[in-house]
């Protein structure tokens, strides 16, 4: 008996607190269509149509229609539906004794149920369900001050299998409406909870009516069958908080709740979840957070403090400090790619004596503009007595403008290697090198008439400039 009276008070208690979150919306007209089977005898005597299109219908634990006992599985008879994926919600469905469900099959078709009760809150909560398939939806909420708010895209999935939306009842069984035949399918069907956010500036106003319109082409049949309202807390949680990170410093600001809040609580935090105990207090809607670690997920949550009302819940976001992934020191901006030979000109006006049959190069690494590259150029098949290398970095080699010239060698030298650095704020694209190899000058030029000088083939070489692949910006 103790045991008794203790799960009682357990459930009173629930009950309490459910009431205090979450209310019925009394639907007193709109509903078009009886889809519950209930009572003795057939289906077709207690009900005007199916669910789908292939004229399957709901029952409720009462209905026989045969000599057989009621199915043990089927909907309560007092129409009172608790979630399944959160207790502390119920629906209360129409009576199974006329219409109890607003069915839309048609596209672009609409239909409007108008609530007796006055209630205001932060969320509606339907029972929907589609047959036949999934439905897609619109809808437009009137207030008792005739202001609307809408929404749209909203897709209710087909009454078998999904998980799309929470499930808030399911395997209570169906009858075919042209036999009467019972059947059990484990786990189906399926009622659905679709949530709808009320905006802030909403939520202080009386919800009078709801329309929704099929916008799907496709067959499945809509059915709204019950609305609960999630009711406003009397310290209301922060709306719109947002953060603007840098790689180091995040600027985060939110807005008021629609009552009661006298000041907030803020947490900067590297663990998910909720807060646990108080955090930073302030009076202001934002404030600046540096020190930050690049390349990090932070969480940031907000709370309203309302006084004698004590504390909202907290709203929490995620927020990402942005980051470059680099390959060398000194790197910004762009990769540079050193690539293979693009061309081989002799660029001596006079007698050329005799040519370098090839130039090899070798890239030791991608770098990044504003950084730099290694390379390495050989002169093959002749003894060189200098060598010449030029960067053309508007790509346009001339006589009057030879480019950046970036390395001389001394005399005997066939080879070359260095550093080339690419200038900060480079634009992509690709480059040339040019080198330029002579026998008789031991400081050769890229272009001009020397008179006897001799000189050897110029090799043209190009690189790429690209950003980065590794750069994420932040977000918040």
């Amino acid at each position: 008996m103790r045991t008794f009276l203790l799960s009682l008070a357990i459930v009173l208690c629930s009950a309490t607190l459910g009431k205090a979150q979450f209310e019925h919306l009394v639907v007193t007209s709109g509903f078009n269509e009886d889809v519950i089977a209930n009572g003795v005898g057939v289906a077709t005597s207690s009900t005007t149509v199916g669910v789908d299109n292939a004229n399957f219908g709901f029952m409720s634990a009462d209905f026989q229609p045969t000599a057989a006992p009621a199915p043990s599985y089927a909907l309560p008879l007092s129409g009172l539906i608790q979630s399944t994926a959160n207790a502390a919600i119920t629906y209360q469905l129409g009576s199974y004794s006329s219409n109890n469900s607003l069915r839309i099959v048609t596209q672009n078709t609409s239909g409007t149920v108008s609530f007796s009760n006055a209630v205001s809150g932060e969320q509606l909560l339907l029972l929907v369900t589609s047959g036949s398939g999934a439905s897609t939806i619109s809808g437009v909420i009137t207030f008792d001050d005739n202001t609307t708010q809408t929404f749209a895209g909203q897709v209710v999935p087909d009454w078998f299998n999904s998980t799309t939306l929470p499930v808030v009842h399911s395997g209570f069984g169906r009858v075919n409406r042209a036999n009467n035949t019972i059947e059990n399918p484990a786990n189906n069907p399926r009622l659905y909870q679709l949530a709808i956010n009320i905006a802030p500036a909403n939520q202080i106003k009386n919800i009078s009516s709801l329309q929704i319109t099929k916008t799907s082409a496709a067959e499945g049949v809509i059915n709204l069958m019950a609305a609960t309202v999630k009711l406003l807390s009397t310290c209301p949680i922060v709306n719109n908080l947002v953060a603007q990170p840098t790689f180091t410093t995040m600027n985060v600001s939110w807005d008021a709740p629609v009552l009661n809040a006298e000041s907030y609580e803020y947490v900067v935090s590297t663990t998910a979840g909720a807060p646990v105990g108080a955090g930073t207090p302030t009076t202001e809607l934002n404030f600046s957070q540096s020190d930050l670690t690049a390349n990090s997920t932070y969480y940031v949550s907000v709370r309203a403090v309302c006084g004698d009302d004590g504390y909202s819940e907290w709203v929490t976001i995620t927020v990402l400090t942005g980051y470059c992934v680099v390959t060398s020191t000194n790197t910004q901006y762009g990769i540079a790619n050193f690539s293979t030979i693009n061309a081989t000109t002799n660029i001596n006006n006079t007698t050329t004596w005799g040519t370098y049959t090839d130039y090899s190069a070798t890239q030791s690494a991608s770098h990044y503009a504003g950084g730099t590259f290694n390379f390495s150029i050989t002169a093959i098949g002749a003894q060189t007595l200098g060598m010449g290398i030029w960067i053309d970095w508007n790509n346009n080699f001339s006589f009057s403008d030879p480019g950046e010239q970036i390395y001389i060698s001394g005399a005997y030298l066939g080879s070359a290697a260095g550093n080339i650095f690419v200038p900060l704020g480079t634009a992509n694209g690709n480059y040339r090198m040019r080198v330029v190899g002579n026998w008789f000058n031991t400081t050769p030029t890229p272009c001009g008439n020397l008179g006897n000088v001799a000189y050897g083939e110029a090799e043209d070489y190009t690189f790429t400039v690209i950003d980065p692949p590794s750069c994420v910006a932040p977000s918040g």
